[in-house]
């Protein structure tokens, strides 16, 4: 499985990246909102999963869904796990966030990615 890794912040970009390609998950690391629509538009075909972070500068994880909604810019758009700081989840709006397929808090734990990239890879292939 392709995953699309989504983080403004390095270091938490890589540690999530580590934990993937540790369950053999073939990743692209994105550092933008805006980096991520360009791979999406060149190699959308191929991504069968993004994980994003919430808050970016810019763009956020929302926007980037929204964007790949309202535009198509992949369709169907691959399972898209949206990874928030401790509270933020409970700011986001019920209709963009009815989109999201799964929720990580930072940190995040290799088992919990692992596990929400298995379940969402077997729910993609039913």
């Amino acid at each position: 499985m392709v995953v699309l890794v989504v983080d403004d912040d390095p270091v938490s970009r890589l540690v999530a990246e580590h934990i993937l390609r540790s369950g053999d998950h073939d990743v692209i690391g994105a550092d933008s909102a805006e980096e991520a629509r360009e791979i999406l538009e060149a190699n959308g075909d191929e991504i069968h999963l993004i994980v994003c972070d919430y808050n970016m500068p810019g763009a956020s994880g929302l926007d980037l869904l929204e964007e790949i909604h309202r535009d198509e810019v992949v369709s169907p758009c691959p399972p898209f796990v949206l990874i928030t700081g401790v509270g933020e989840e409970d700011e986001l709006d019920d209709e963009r966030a009815s989109q999201v397929s799964g929720y990580l808090t930072k940190p995040v734990q290799s088992g919990e990615l692992l596990a929400l990239a298995a379940d969402l890879a077997a729910a993609t292939a039913e």
